[in-house]
């Protein structure tokens, strides 16, 4: 066998070199030439699976076996896609279909990687496009049934339509660069809300869709702020009595407590997962209906760094407000972070002197119907303001 500079050489030589020629003169293609073509990525498919786990096996730095895994990853996720593009690009029959055969070839190399070394895996690498157009097309042709599905065990429009808008968001999304852990997620969402173990029940303390949403540990804002400006106020406008509601939402904590929260990740990386969100919305209401004890000092004059800026918003309109003035410029600090934690910190609303940073964050990303229409009054109301000064 002739000498080669890396395992995967005779891949990266026949995809980048071998197959555009093919393409201009797809006549260079015939069921032998195929044959062997195949029998020689066979075997080299085996022989890059023997080396890769020799290499590994031969170094014991564990930084390097990293290098070692992504270089193999990044390297197959490259040649996949340019197999891929000359598949789509192709009307040779059997080009299409070599260029298939070969994408398998890498495509279960990349996998023997994922499941034999997710140790060092890269997470955050684009996934092949080819994955990508697969899980697209799947979700895409079943959205329907999944619709049917929830309306049929009598879902929350409002929550049933929230996830449906973002797995259309999904679908209609072409980038090739989707990373691994938002494609494993994605996956692992689909697959729970269409043959979720929860639809098997006569009966839960949670609706079906919600429950599924907490398993999967589903952080997005959006699901927050259905959750306090939705949900909760629905079942709390039901009871008359304060330790009724406060009962009720003990029982809500202790029922999403009880839930096992799926080891697939989060949607948000860097948010808190969903139950610390819901941990906290519920902490706030509570804290509402009973506010703590004043100490004998509260009720004087604050000064210095104890002062707040006292407003009439809600937090959603507080959050929108901040997110308007920042996409018109008229706010200039980049660290979107840190102005949210400023206003958390130093603002309060008609409901609570004390806003959470989750709140506030969820509140400035996702801007609901509701919110959108009071931010029109009361601009409108500013605006005529404006004209008597």
């Amino acid at each position: 066998m002739q000498h080669r500079k890396y395992s995967l050489e005779w891949f990266d030589l026949f995809i980048t070199e071998t197959l555009p020629e093919i393409f201009k003169k797809p006549v260079l293609v015939n069921p032998v030439f195929i044959r062997r073509v195949l029998e020689k990525a066979l075997e080299e498919r085996k022989h890059i699976r023997l080396r890769l786990l020799e290499d590994m096996f031969n170094t014991r730095d564990e930084k390097n076996m990293q290098v070692l895994i992504n270089r193999y990853q990044v390297l197959l996720i490259h040649l996949i896609d340019e197999a891929n593009k000359v598949e789509v690009s192709s009307s040779n029959r059997l080009v299409r279909f070599l260029c298939q055969k070969l994408q398998q070839c890498l495509e279960s190399l990349l996998a023997f990687i994922e499941n034999d070394f997710l140790k060092y895996f890269d997470l955050e690498q684009r996934v092949p496009e080819s994955y990508h157009a697969v899980c697209r097309e799947l979700i895409g042709n079943e959205l329907p049934i999944l619709e049917k599905k929830l309306y049929s065990f009598k879902q929350d429009p409002a929550l049933v339509e929230m996830i449906l808008d973002n797995l259309r968001s999904f679908v209609v999304n072409t980038r090739v660069h989707l990373p691994y852990r938002i494609f494993l997620y994605m996956k692992a969402v689909w697959y729970e809300l269409r043959f979720s173990s929860v639809y098997n029940r006569q009966e839960g303390r949670l609706p079906i869709l919600l429950e599924i949403l907490i398993r999967l540990n589903y952080n997005s804002p959006a699901l927050t702020n259905y959750l306090a400006e939705i949900y909760l106020p629905k079942k709390l406008a039901s009871i008359t009595e304060t330790d009724g509601k406060v009962k009720l939402l003990h029982a809500f904590r202790r029922s999403v407590s009880e839930i096992t929260i799926s080891a697939e990740g989060k949607l948000f990386r860097d948010l808190p997962g969903i139950d610390e969100q819901i941990f906290q919305l519920v902490g706030e209401e509570i804290e509402l209906l009973y506010p703590p004890v004043s100490s004998a000092t509260e009720g004087l004059t604050v000064v210095g760094k104890d002062f707040k800026m006292q407003t009439t918003f809600s937090v959603p309109v507080l959050g929108a407000i901040f997110r308007i003035f920042k996409e018109a410029g008229a706010i200039r600090n980049a660290n979107v972070k840190k102005m949210l934690e400023f206003v958390a910190a130093n603002y309060t609303t008609l409901k609570s002197d004390d806003i959470s940073y989750i709140h506030i964050h969820s509140s400035y990303y996702d801007i609901g119907p509701k919110t959108k229409q009071q931010l029109y009054d009361l601009f409108i109301q500013l605006a005529n303001t404006s004209r008597k000064l």
